[in-house]
């Protein structure tokens, strides 16, 4: 498909000639190894293996934010102009610079306003926006990163992108490299088979690159043999994976066939100090351009003051208000609150349009009325902003319930693809499906919260204007009795899954509890212990083996009165289905305490991401299936035997004494890793743990130590 763009063509120091509205094709010219056909198909799938949504001017960026007119200038003139002009050193021109400052000071918004006019320009070579609450995953990880920036150099110029397509051509598996092998198969290798004639202009331009500090760790699943995971690598962080983007970047700018300048901003988080601290090169001179710190380079109070004279004076046109709302005295007020945080401006402007039913002046005599309390003494350089973000959450029908729908939402954005769409998240937080919750939660927050209109929730997810507000929420010093924990958080999600499933599945369930006011929700059978091998049955967890267990220690008479019974009521309790697997899997068990049992785990740790069963739990029989017993003139079902209870408490102590837990767990991990044994021997380990354990569990009584029969005797 064709492209139109700007080429431009010039050297070092020298002011850029340009070809305005060049157009050519990603169809390619026929090279010795390659047809067209298969080169387009190469393009197609680099294209297929980038994050389109990263480009400055994707789709999914049409709400990102631009520097408003007459403002940034100095910076955006300073940056164009190094990347036009460089430093002024022709030998050892510094091809990599860093802008950095603040959370809220606008990186982002110059960014993308210094793309645009590097594309109108005609010296666009590539961009990438990182975002760490995208609803794409490619933007919040390093994977699709060298990938989105070859695939824009191969439109940069023909010559450029016929070498791309011939390197992902001749190198197939490229996608799976690590990054520095892309960037040398992807943009280094297809650079050096550029001809350069002497005396004629180089290829130059920009790459320019924000939020690398948003960047998250890529994960990798291990493989190996069950004994080399014993020694399986940490988890990579996400300051290794941005190291690792700084790098590779440093290593291309300084190869000789590189013609970009490379524009890089973050916050000053450690890594990019670090990295970016004056590190000489061979020739003693320094390796990066020298940064650009907005917060201390450049004095943001007059475009902010321009900011707001400009937006203000629109909604003083908007609503009729007098000539004298929003005075010079009240503007520089704001100026001094914003404290250089361009977010600060741009939240309040969003909150006097979006603020429903209050008018825009009330709201900025309340807001100013919030600030002045707030003024007291700190250390927080972002104490306004905090101010400002909790009196718009505290203006929410219930602002904790608020918080954690928003907490929610960016989870679910984070952990799943467009179906987290508003509708669907809608759907699942709300405890009506009918009502509007949703609104009465998040309408007033809409400075905050990108909501998409009613006809288009089914296709489009929720979004936050800033970072910032989520740094915030995450932070119990700055947003105090807003802060909730994670663990009352799981509880929250966990608690709506259960009451979507209720609604879907059990409206009687809904009707009850909405009449009471106690939370139910869907339960399942937990046999105290299974007989698998009755009924043909397979199961792959502890309970498997339960009936060897029991004649391990002895207990024959008690496994034969199992034998054809372990479905009858004595061996049988109800619980949600989460904490059915974890008593399966002897991660708890109940101790009787006069009838009563305690809840004992040796890792509450289980519970994290579960909802919690109380500390002590009491088993009785549904009163309502008690009275239709008697009604019918028939025994009640009988309570969960407390023998059994207590050997099921007893095997669970011993299984995680001596580590038979963390085994089974093992051999049950390989037995799904491996669906067919392996001809050349590779699979010995796991058949032989097998042959083991199956000896364990059928062995007979007397095979078995007085030790052990002496324990569970003792629990008897």
């Amino acid at each position: 498909m064709a492209a139109p763009t700007n080429v431009a063509f010039f050297p070092d120091n020298a002011a850029p000639w340009q070809a305005d509205h060049v157009e050519f094709n990603t169809y390619f010219s026929s090279p010795a190894n390659a047809g067209p056909s298969s080169l387009n198909r190469r393009f197609a799938e680099l294209k297929a293996h980038s994050c389109m949504g990263a480009i400055h001017d994707s789709a999914e960026r049409c709400d990102a934010p631009k520097c408003a007119p007459e403002t940034r200038v100095a910076v955006q003139d300073d940056l164009y102009g190094w990347i036009i002009d460089g430093d002024g050193s022709q030998d050892q021109p510094k091809k990599m610079k860093w802008v950095t400052g603040p959370a809220g000071s606008g990186k982002t918004a110059i960014m993308g306003s210094l793309s645009k006019r590097c594309k109108d320009g005609g010296v666009l070579g590539a961009t990438f926006f990182f975002s760490s609450w995208s609803g794409s995953p490619g933007r919040r990880r390093k994977t699709a990163f060298v990938t989105t920036i070859a695939h824009q150099l191969a439109q940069y110029h023909p010559d450029l992108g016929e070498n791309i397509a011939t390197a992902v051509n001749e190198n197939p598996d490229v996608f799976e490299k690590t990054l520095e092998t892309q960037m040398e198969v992807l943009v280094l290798l297809p650079l050096r088979r550029i001809p350069r004639p002497v005396n004629e202009p180089g290829l130059q331009g920009a790459i320019i690159i924000d939020g690398v500090d948003e960047c998250e760790a890529e994960q990798y699943h291990f493989s190996g043999t069950p004994e080399s995971r014993s020694v399986s690598p940490l988890p990579r962080t996400k300051e290794q994976d941005q190291a690792e983007i700084l790098q590779v970047l440093q290593t291309a700018s300084v190869d000789p066939s590189f013609p970009f300048r490379i524009l890089i901003a973050s916050r000053p988080e450690r890594v990019f100090r670090e990295f970016f601290s004056p590190i000489c090169g061979p020739t003693n001179s320094p390796l990066f351009s020298r940064k650009v710190d907005l917060h201390e380079d450049y004095n943001a109070d007059g475009d902010i003051a321009l900011f707001l004279e400009a937006q203000l004076s629109q909604i003083r046109r908007r609503y009729n208000l007098p000539g004298s709302w929003a005075s010079p005295n009240i503007i520089r007020r704001l100026v001094e609150n914003a404290s250089g945080q361009f977010i600060y401006a741009a939240t309040l402007v969003r909150a006097l349009v979006t603020g429903g039913d209050d008018a825009p002046e009330a709201l900025l005599e309340v807001v100013l009325r919030r600030v002045r309390a707030a003024q007291e003494p700190t250390s927080n350089p972002l104490a306004q902003l905090d101010a400002l973000y909790a009196h718009i959450l505290g203006s929410s029908a219930d602002p904790h319930l608020s918080v954690c729908w928003i907490r929610a939402i960016n989870k679910f954005n984070n952990i799943m693809d467009q179906s987290a769409s508003a509708s669907n998240v809608n759907m699942f937080l709300q405890t009506n499906p009918e009502g509007s919750e949703a609104e009465r939660l998040l309408g007033r927050l809409r400075s905050l919260i990108q909501i998409p209109p009613p006809t288009h929730q089914a296709t489009t997810k929720y979004g936050f204007y800033h970072k910032s507000l989520l740094d915030f929420l995450a932070d119990a010093d700055r947003c105090r009795s807003l802060y909730i924990k994670q663990e009352e958080h799981n509880r929250f999600i966990w608690d709506r899954f259960y009451l979507a499933c209720t609604i879907d599945l059990y409206p009687e369930l809904r009707a009850r509890a909405a009449a009471d006011g106690v939370r139910r929700t869907v339960t399942r059978c937990a046999h105290i212990f299974s007989d698998t091998a009755q009924e043909g049955e397979q199961k792959t967890d502890y309970a498997a083996s339960a009936m060897a267990i029991l004649r391990l220690f002895g207990l024959d008479a008690k496994a034969e009165s199992l034998v054809g019974n372990v479905h009858q009521h004595f061996n049988i309790l109800t619980m949600q289905f989460d904490l059915q697997y974890l008593f399966n899997t002897m991660h708890f068990w109940l101790e009787e305490v006069v009838n009563t049992y305690d809840v004992v785990s040796p890792n509450n740790e289980v519970f994290q991401m579960v909802c919690p069963p109380p500390a002590r739990v009491t088993v009785r029989v549904d009163p309502d299936v008690v009275a239709a017993c008697v009604a019918r003139n028939t025994e009640p079902p009988a309570l969960p035997s407390p023998s059994l209870l207590a050997i099921h408490a007893a095997c669970s102590r011993v299984a995680h004494i001596s580590g038979a837990v963390e085994q089974i767990y093992e051999i049950l991990r390989d037995l799904e890793d491996t669906p067919v044994m392996a001809e050349d021997g590779g699979s010995a380990h796991l058949v032989s743990r097998l042959l083991q354990w199956s000896h364990t569990v059928d062995v007979n009584g007397s095979d078995i130590g007085s030790p052990s029969c002496h324990l569970v005797n003792e629990v008897e």
